[in-house]
């Protein structure tokens, strides 16, 4: 089976048990009854609270009510398996499909490679690590990505890259 990363419990919350998350998704993966697999190991749990405030996910998990039986927890990456990944709109993209592409010009001109993605209110930026191995940010909208396939091609303005 397949996991894709999808946040990172930050700390514990509280004395019964939960946990706040730093959500890379912004689908709504926590909710009660949905299931996670928690660090390398991918050890599965049930969802059985959640609540969000302040950008961050607030979870409890199904028979881990104590702060004592979950803080070994703390630091640990937070996974989904493919069978949870859910549907698509049109122009809509998984974070992990985008990560790894190598980004063009519309000259066809290597520009680097995706390493993340920042979410900002205004909307999201692909961080692309150059040649010089410095991140540039290029908003991730259509006026600058014009197409998405096995590569990413970007309209390339002055002072972009």
């Amino acid at each position: 089976m397949k996991y894709y990363e999808v946040g990172k419990i930050i700390n514990t919350h509280g004395i019964k048990g939960d946990l706040k998350i730093d959500s890379y998704s912004n689908l709504d993966r926590f909710k009660k009854g949905n299931y996670i697999y928690i660090g390398e190991e991918k050890e599965k749990f049930e969802i059985f609270t959640n609540r969000t405030s302040k950008g961050f996910e607030y979870i409890s998990l199904k028979g881990y009510l104590d702060i004592n039986l979950v803080l070994k927890y703390k630091g640990k990456l937070v996974y989904i398996d493919e069978t949870q990944l859910g549907d698509l709109e049109e122009d809509e993209y998984f974070y992990h499909d985008l990560i790894g592409l190598e980004v063009y010009n519309e000259d066809n001109l290597y520009r680097g490679i995706v390493v993340g993605i920042r979410e900002l209110p205004q909307g999201d930026l692909l961080e692309v690590e150059k040649k010089d191995r410095k991140i540039a940010l290029i908003p991730f909208r259509k006026e600058f990505v014009l197409d998405v396939n096995e590569k990413i091609i970007i309209h390339e303005i002055e002072g972009l890259i």
